[in-house]
């Protein structure tokens, strides 16, 4: 159905921007090539994730941005909070699919 997808509207190309998804589905099309003559476009993925869990890459689009809000967020908290007490402690939780990379990424 895919294939048919791509002939019917002439897809010369594909970009896909995403997370780990948009990897397998790169990789189904690209194992699928000798079977869909449809699939023989040029095709990239631009890995965007706050997780951060596109195999190959280092960091991906939006694990910077939420790195960068996580930071701003606890400075204004800090800032908010200054002078109510001598010691602070965060807590931060991370709701994604598996915890790990963007607790990790500093």
């Amino acid at each position: 159905m895919v294939a048919y997808q791509f002939q019917r509207f002439r897809i010369e190309a594909l970009i896909i921007v995403g997370s780990f998804a948009g990897f397998m589905s790169l990789s189904e099309f690209l194992e699928k090539r000798a079977q869909f003559p449809q699939f023989c476009i040029p095709m990239v993925l631009i890995p965007a994730s706050i997780s951060s869990n596109v195999p190959g890459t280092e960091i991906a689009l939006g694990s910077d941005t939420a790195l960068n809000i996580i930071t701003q967020s606890l400075d204004q908290v800090d800032s908010k909070t200054a002078g109510e007490c001598g010691q602070k402690e965060h807590l931060l939780t991370k709701h994604v699919r598996h915890a790990g990379k963007v607790c990790l990424v500093d």
